[in-house]
């Protein structure tokens, strides 16, 4: 495996994350541009949230817990008692 050097690292995020606000930006024009976005005023919605945005906010938890939170205390469990496994036969 080859090691990069650092300034490779920061500049293949950094064009990552430039990507990414594009990429956003980009598609909120298109949305802007073809009428499916319409900005109102602030208290025209006061206190409700619209349907779609409540589906993909939980969709997104369970995404996230599914595929990063669960997975993660798995691989730390699994490190503790591989460790402890080790610790206790050198014993």
């Amino acid at each position: 495996m080859e090691e990069e050097d650092e300034g490779s690292a920061w500049m293949k995020n950094s064009l990552s994350v430039v990507a990414v606000i594009a990429v956003g930006t980009a598609g909120w024009a298109i949305a802007w541009q073809g009428g499916v976005w319409k900005p109102v005023p602030d208290d025209a919605n006061e206190g409700t949230v619209a349907l779609g945005a409540k589906i993909l906010g939980y969709a997104s938890a369970v995404c996230y817990l599914g595929y990063v939170l669960i997975p993660n205390e798995l691989l730390v469990l699994w490190a503790y008692l591989g460790w402890r496994s080790i610790h206790r036969n050198t014993g």
